[in-house]
């Protein structure tokens, strides 16, 4: 028999605890510091971005000088990082001109 899912895990905790939308930011660490992904200043474009964890932690790995734009079809609560930007639309009707 599987072992039953923990929905308030260590991850969990911990997420909410550095400010984190969701454990799914700690995957995004791993990932980074593993593969080396992202570098001061990059622009990242995050789909699928609801909750917007994982926008979180671009952003920290990117500074300042970069951004990071979520898209997703429900909307994502406003962050405190000044360098992330979220569009509620679906990727695939997206228009350049939407953002000029």
């Amino acid at each position: 028999m599987a072992k039953k899912r923990e929905l308030h895990d260590y991850f969990f905790k911990e997420a909410k605890r550095n400010g984190f939308r969701s454990r799914a930011a700690y995957k995004l660490i791993e990932i980074a510091d593993k593969r080396d992904i992202f570098s001061k200043g990059d622009k990242v474009l995050d789909l699928g971005a609801a909750p917007g964890s994982w926008c979180q932690v671009a952003s920290n790995k990117i500074g300042k000088k970069g951004f990071v734009i979520g898209v997703d079809l429900q909307k994502i609560d406003a962050f405190n990082e000044s360098n992330i930007f979220s569009i509620v639309e679906d990727v695939n009707q997206l228009s350049l001109q939407m953002l000029n």
